[in-house]
């Protein structure tokens, strides 16, 4: 799992040394755009599972409106 900021610049170096990565590995990055970073390109290539960030901070906003129950309060102020 890359929860750094490298990989958010195009010339970023890699996070990890990606040689110790095996297909049976899933491999996360955090960063949301790209979408795919060069370490998710490089795992994949390899044969990894990846998971891109953006899904992820996807499911922490839908989790964050529910628990704050933002769209019955939108509706009620309407």
């Amino acid at each position: 799992m890359n929860a750094t900021p490298s990989g958010l610049k195009a010339n970023d170096p890699l996070p990890m040394d990606v040689s110790k990565l095996t297909p049976d590995m899933t491999v996360v990055d955090i960063i949301m755009e790209p979408a795919e970073t060069a370490l998710l390109r490089k795992a994949k290539e390899i044969g990894c599972r990846i998971q891109p960030g953006r899904p992820m901070m996807d499911f922490q906003v839908e989790a964050m409106s529910e628990f704050f129950d933002i769209e019955r309060r939108n509706r009620n102020n309407g």
